[in-house]
């Protein structure tokens, strides 16, 4: 786009990412509306998280959420 090889750019794809947990809720998750919060509540109740750990976009995305926005920095 930058370099005028196109005229307009158009989604064609997108991501939607669930986090999901026991039924019991133990970090109160259900109802958060963003990644940032249920990731700092996962944290704030020293609660188990399983990765992806495969390097995909999806886990770059899940690393960026922890890092950039939760304030984790070490994962």
């Amino acid at each position: 786009m930058a370099d005028g090889h196109a005229v307009r750019r158009d989604d064609v794809m997108y991501n939607d990412y669930i986090i999901v947990g026991p039924t019991e809720d133990p970090a109160k998750v259900a109802g958060l509306t963003t990644g940032k919060d249920a990731f700092k509540a996962i944290m704030d109740a020293e609660q188990p998280f399983a990765s992806r750990g495969d390097k995909s976009g999806t886990h770059t995305k899940e690393l960026s959420i922890w890092q950039r926005e939760a304030g984790v920095h070490r994962c």
